[in-house]
């Protein structure tokens, strides 16, 4: 039997129209190609929960140490300690750990009264003005308040980060979807640099005045007998500014857009 061919599904993550309304492509992929290479791309997606599911809980045979893919654009020593979604156990279960120390629910409860208030003011502030960019009025400003007050970032250092969640993110894929050039290498390690000297200056404040939050408790963290290097606590707060900034901001406008057809 001739094996059918593959379906030309043409999907394309970075196609404007697919970005704003991907569902139907989506519905088409899970019943015609719900595991799809694309083309010229070392990617493949998948489409069905289940799938996803299996992959996921199994390390094994799907690693998620994506370093040898990115070593083909950086050299080994630009690259750093992984991030913590880009490891397989026993490294995953490890650093998971640490930060499970001290990103706690108590944590998460005591700060909820506080960010919701802050949502009010924000949202009182956008009523009065009556007509806002909801990007500039809420959106933005809401993730870059929370996590900087969950981490424990002084209020005057939090326009910083915007500036280095957005090139964090342009970092994201770079040796996937993107030639990498010597400039844009040099940029996304000029903000690394700034980070890591801005976070370690706050960590060792935080080694000699522990406070209640969480960038205490990253310094302060310990799981039989190992603790965070300097190196993997940067890398750490790197995914916790862009996974608590970057995603929250998509999140809260991808959910307004979603709603208006209904309002």
């Amino acid at each position: 039997m001739t094996p059918a061919p593959p379906v030309d599904l043409g999907f394309n993550p970075f196609d404007e129209a697919t970005r704003r309304d991907p569902y139907a492509l989506y519905a088409r992929a899970r019943r015609e190609a719900p595991i799809w290479r694309h083309p010229g791309f070392p990617i493949v997606s998948v489409f069905r929960y289940a799938d996803v599911q299996a992959i996921l809980k199994d390390a094994d045979t799907w690693s998620s140490d994506f370093r040898p893919i990115r070593s083909i654009a950086l050299e080994e020593e630009e690259l750093g300690p992984p991030s913590m979604l880009a490891t397989d156990p026993p490294e995953h279960t490890r650093l998971r750990g640490l930060v499970s120390q001290a990103f706690t629910p108590r944590m998460v409860r005591r700060l909820e009264p506080r960010l919701e208030a802050v949502a009010h003011e924000l949202l009182d502030a956008a009523l009065r003005e009556k007509e806002v960019d909801l990007v500039d009025a809420l959106t933005h400003p809401l993730p870059v308040i929370a996590i900087a007050e969950i981490l424990g970032v002084p209020v005057e250092d939090r326009p910083r980060f915007r500036v280095w969640s957005d090139a964090a993110v342009e970092s994201l894929g770079t040796a996937l979807f993107v030639p990498p050039t010597p400039e844009r290498i040099a940029r996304v390690r000029r903000v690394f640099d700034e980070m890591g000297a801005y976070f370690g200056e706050l960590a060792e404040r935080r080694r000699a005045e522990p406070q209640d939050d969480l960038l205490t408790g990253l310094v302060q963290a310990e799981l039989e007998g190992s603790k965070l290097s300097r190196e993997e606590m940067l890398s750490m707060l790197v995914l916790l500014l862009v996974a608590g900034n970057e995603t929250t901001t998509n999140l809260i406008g991808n959910a307004v857009i979603d709603l208006l057809p209904h309002a």
